[in-house]
C-alpha cells in the first residue's frame, strides 16, 4: 500500500503531506536556513554557474519566477516567466516545485517512491487552469489521482480536528485567502459527509496584491519624508524591499508595530539614502487594507466584501450570513487580524466560532486525510484499510463538491441572428455530473458544425455569448454529407464532468456515426517540448 500524499501547489508557496498511522506528517524542506514545511513557490536560475534553485534559496535571485500559478491556463506573452534568461510556461514552474516537494518527502520517507498524489486547485479555477495543473503533475513525475478544491481540503482538515466536537449538523465558511487567490466555500457537515454549497471568491485577489499595496505605501511614505531623493530602479532593491514589506506584514499579526529597512534604497544628489520607516497596525489597516495607495485599483478589503456580497446574493435561495455555525480560516493571508475581524462581523460570528488552525498547512493536511479516505472507499476491505491507515468509522469523511461555474456551449440562432449560450449543467452544481444534450444543423446541406466549451457564473440558458468564458477548447466535426430529404441532422452531445472539475464532452450525429470529442488535454508535443525545457533547466 503506497502512503497517501496530499500536495497544496500554492502561489506564494506549497506544501505536501503523508498520512500514515493516523496522523498527518508535513514534510520539512531542509535546505532552507530554517527548515520548514512552507516551501516558497520560487524557481531561479543562474547564468553564471548554469544551476537552478527552488524555495527559499530561490528567492535570493531578483528575477526569480514567483506567483506562476497565476498564469495557469493561460497562453502567449500572458503565460511567460523567465528567470536567468530562461523562459518556463507556468505549468513547468509548477513541475520543478512539485519535483522539489517530491523529493523533499522522499528523502524522508526511507526511500518510498512517491506517485499517486491528490494535488488542490483554488475552486475558482478555470478548466484551462486546472488541465495545466494537471499537466505540471504529470511532468512531475506524478499520478495526479484527483483534483481537489483548496476549500474542500481546508473543510476536510478542520471536520477531522473537530470530529468530537462538532456533533449534529454544521454549516461551515470556509474563508480561504492564499498567496494568489481568494476563495469562498459554504458547506455543510451532516454525520461524516461533508457537501458544498456553494463556492465563489477572487481568482485574482491574494497576498502578492497585499504585499504590492503594502510596497506603494512605502514607497510613497518614503518619497513624502524625502522629496528630493530618486528610488532605485534596480531589480535587486525593488526584490529587497518586496521581502522587508512581507516581513514587516507578518510581524503586524503579531505585533503592534514593524521595522522595515532598504539600504541604498534611493539617491539624493548622488547620496545613498536608506528607507528606515516603523510602521504600526493601525496604519497598515488604514492605509493598505481598508484604502488603496496605488491610484485607480480598488482596496484589499473592498475586493473581499464585493465577492462576499455577490456570494451570498447569488446563492440567497441556498444559504444566509445567518445559517453559518462556524468560520474557518485558511491561508497565509488570513493571518492579519483586521481580516478576520473584517470578515467575523460579516458574518455575524463571535470568536467563540472562528478558527484558524495552520492556515498554511490546512489545505495540504486535509488533502491528505482525503488521500486517505479515498484508498480506504476504493479498497477491496475498506475495514481492513481503515485499521491500517488508523481512521476507524467514526472518523471517515466523504465529499460532494460543487462547481463554481455552469458550463455550456454556443448555439446559434437564426430568429436573432446572435450567438448564444446553451447551458448543460448551472453554477453550483454538484459533480460529478453526467448528462446529454440535444442539437440539430442548421441547414439540410450544413457539411461542418463546430462547437466551443464556455462558463459562466450566471445560472440560464440563452446568455448573449459575449457575456460568458471561453474556455479555449473548441474542435468541429466536417465532411457532413446532405440529407435527401429536407431535414437538419441530429447531434447528441454527451457531457461527463469528473471529480476533478475536468470536462469531457462527445459530440455525435447518429444518422452518420460521425463524432469528435472536447475535452481538457494537453498536446503530447507539448508535453514534449516541456519536458526538454524542464530537463535544460534543472540541469547541474
Amino acid at each position: 500500500m503506497s502512503t497517501p500524499i496530499g500536495i497544496d501547489l500554492g502561489t506564494s508557496t506549497s506544501e505536501i503531506t503523508a498520512f500514515d498511522n493516523g496522523q498527518c506528517k508535513s514534510f520539512e524542506d531542509n535546505s532552507a536556513a530554517t527548515p520548514t514545511a512552507v516551501v516558497p513557490s520560487v524557481v531561479a536560475y543562474d547564468p553564471q554557474t548554469q544551476k537552478h534553485e527552488v524555495g527559499e534559496l530561490a528567492e535570493n535571485y531578483p528575477d526569480c519566477i514567483r506567483e506562476a500559478k497565476r498564469k495557469m491556463g493561460k497562453t502567449g506573452e500572458e503565460a511567460r516567466c523567465s528567470t536567468g534568461g530562461k523562459d518556463l510556461k507556468p505549468e513547468e514552474v509548477g513541475a520543478i516545485v512539485l519535483k522539489h516537494l517530491k523529493t523533499i518527502a522522499e528523502e524522508q520517507m526511507f526511500g518510498e517512491k512517491i506517485t499517486d498524489v491528490i494535488l488542490t486547485v483554488p475552486a475558482i479555477f478555470s478548466n484551462k487552469a486546472r488541465t495545466a495543473t494537471m499537466t505540471a503533475g504529470k511532468l512531475a513525475g506524478l499520478n495526479i489521482t484527483q483534483l481537489i478544491n483548496e476549500p474542500v481540503a481546508a473543510a476536510v482538515y478542520y471536520a477531522d480536528l473537530a470530529r468530537d466536537k462538532w456533533q449534529g449538523n454544521k454549516t461551515l465558511f470556509v474563508f480561504d485567502f492564499g498567496g494568489g487567490t481568494l476563495d469562498f466555500s459554504v458547506c455543510q457537515k451532516v454525520g461524516n459527509m461533508i457537501s458544498f454549497v456553494c463556492t465563489g471568491g477572487d481568482p485574482q485577489l491574494g497576498g502578492k496584491d497585499v504585499d504590492e499595496m503594502f510596497m506603494a505605501y512605502v514607497k510613497n511614505k518614503f518619497i513624502a519624508a524625502n522629496p528630493s531623493a530618486k528610488p532605485s530602479e534596480s531589480l535587486g532593491v525593488e526584490a529587497l524591499l518586496k521581502k522587508q514589506c512581507i516581513l514587516c506584514k507578518k510581524s503586524l499579526s503579531r505585533s503592534e508595530t514593524g521595522k522595515i529597512y532598504v539600504n541604498s534604497f534611493a539617491t539624493d544628489n548622488g547620496r545613498p539614502v536608506d528607507l528606515d520607516l516603523s510602521v504600526s497596525r493601525d496604519e497598515f489597516n488604514e492605509n493598505v487594507l481598508k484604502n488603496s495607495p496605488i491610484p485607480g485599483v480598488d482596496s484589499i478589503i473592498n475586493r473581499i466584501i464585493v465577492s462576499l456580497d455577490n456570494l451570498f446574493e447569488q446563492n440567497q435561495d441556498k444559504i444566509a450570513k445567518s445559517d453559518i455555525d462556524y468560520l474557518l480560516f485558511v491561508g497565509g493571508s488570513s493571518y492579519i487580524p483586521y481580516v478576520q475581524e473584517t470578515l467575523k462581523q460579516y458574518l455575524g460570528i463571535d470568536d467563540n466560532r472562528a478558527f484558524c488552525q495552520e492556515p498554511n498547512l490546512a489545505v495540504t493536511r486535509g488533502a491528505a486525510i482525503y488521500a486517505a479516505n479515498q484508498a480506504i472507499l476504493s479498497a477491496a476491505n475498506p475495514e481492513a484499510m481503515g485499521g491500517q491507515l488508523g481512521i476507524d468509522e467514526n472518523r471517515r469523511l466523504d465529499v460532494m463538491p460543487v462547481s463554481p461555474h455552469g458550463i455550456g456551449t454556443d448555439i446559434f440562432d437564426l430568429q436573432t441572428q446572435a450567438h448564444l449560450y446553451s447551458q448543460w449543467f448551472p453554477p453550483q452544481q454538484e459533480i460529478p455530473f453526467e448528462g446529454s444534450f440535444p442539437y440539430r444543423l442548421l441547414y439540410p446541406d450544413q457539411t461542418s458544425v463546430r462547437f466551443g466549451i464556455y462558463q459562466s457564473t450566471v445560472d440560464g440558458d440563452g446568455q448573449d455569448i459575449e457575456d460568458t468564458e471561453f474556455t479555449g477548447c473548441e474542435n468541429q466535426i466536417v465532411n457532413i454529407p446532405p440529407t435527401t430529404d429536407g431535414s437538419c441532422r441530429a447531434i447528441t452531445a454527451t457531457v461527463r464532468y469528473d471529480e476533478s472539475g475536468l470536462l469531457h464532452a462527445t459530440f455525435t450525429i447518429p444518422s452518420t456515426g460521425q463524432s469528435m470529442e472536447l475535452s481538457f488535454q494537453e498536446k503530447a508535443s507539448a508535453t514534449e517540448a516541456s519536458k526538454r525545457a524542464i530537463a535544460d533547466f534543472t540541469k547541474n
